[in-house]
């Protein structure tokens, strides 16, 4: 009798457990988040990490570990822009006689291909799906570098995402309305030769041209040490045996030398 009544307990305060669990569940999220941000991590030099994988077999062991987690945050990413390649479907049409109008819409263009428009409609959703989901693909670099930075490493990074979100797409829309409008004009009248492009050809250029330079203004912050520069420390920590103190040494070197030419 005594578990009759417990159980029915049970089932009249279930429906007010959940509120209270749904209710409780973005505090307890920033409560974790908050005690992750200010966790700090002890930094051990190269020799002790050498030493503790050639005489600790449970230290051999958690490189599979890391090697598991990197697999499921790859596979996150995939999802995620396979959700990403998904929405893009939707307004990738529209989308191509958006970036058609330099060359006066998709009516200008042709294909002399039987594939050739499934292919640059896949390459447009691709491009945008991309972009689409750069925020959730940083978050997730981030959050399998994050074990192995410091409180103050974690949070640079972590605002730098939003930053290099903003800067990719700065030059995603720097290449279409600044660049293409001078270049495609100088490109087709450079002869005589007529011009008639194919709509692979085309949507290849701009779409590879757009990526290149977005990724430009990206390294921008890696050349003036910006947050890029925090997460390649990340490695020296002992999170990430896999990589060493001097892989983190020689990023830095690099980073100093890109700055050093960027000057010049």
């Amino acid at each position: 009798m005594k578990n009759f009544f417990k159980a029915l307990w049970r089932v009249i305060t279930f429906p007010f457990r959940l509120i209270f669990n749904i209710l409780a569940l973005p505090f307890r999220l920033i409560e974790r988040s908050i005690e992750f941000l200010n966790t700090e991590v002890e930094d051990r030099p190269i020799l002790d990490t050498f030493s503790t994988l050639a005489s600790e077999a449970q230290a051999r062991a958690s490189i599979w570990d890391h090697i598991e987690s990197l697999r499921a945050h790859l596979l996150r990413i995939l999802i995620g822009l396979a959700i990403g390649v998904g929405i893009s479907f939707y307004f990738a049409i529209p989308l191509m006689q958006y970036m058609a109008e330099p060359v006066g819409g998709l009516a200008k263009l042709q294909a002399i291909q039987v594939t050739e428009e499934i292919g640059v409609f896949m390459r447009v959703a691709i491009t945008s799906g991309i972009a689409l989901m750069l925020p959730y693909i940083a978050f997730e670099i981030w959050l399998f570098a994050a074990p192995g930075l410091t409180s103050r490493e974690k949070k640079n990074t972590l605002y730098g995402i939003p930053i290099a979100t903003v800067l990719f797409l700065g030059g995603l829309a720097f290449t279409f309305y600044i660049l293409l409008p001078s270049a495609l004009p100088f490109l087709g009248g450079f002869t005589e030769i007529a011009q008639n492009w194919t709509a692979g050809e085309y949507f290849s250029f701009i779409t590879g041209l757009m990526i290149w330079i977005g990724l430009f203004f990206l390294s921008r912050c890696e050349s003036n040490g910006g947050w890029r520069s925090w997460l390649l420390q990340s490695w020296r920590q002992p999170s990430h045996p896999l990589l060493t103190q001097s892989t983190c040494h020689w990023s830095c070197c690099r980073c100093h030398f890109y700055t050093l030419s960027a000057s010049g």
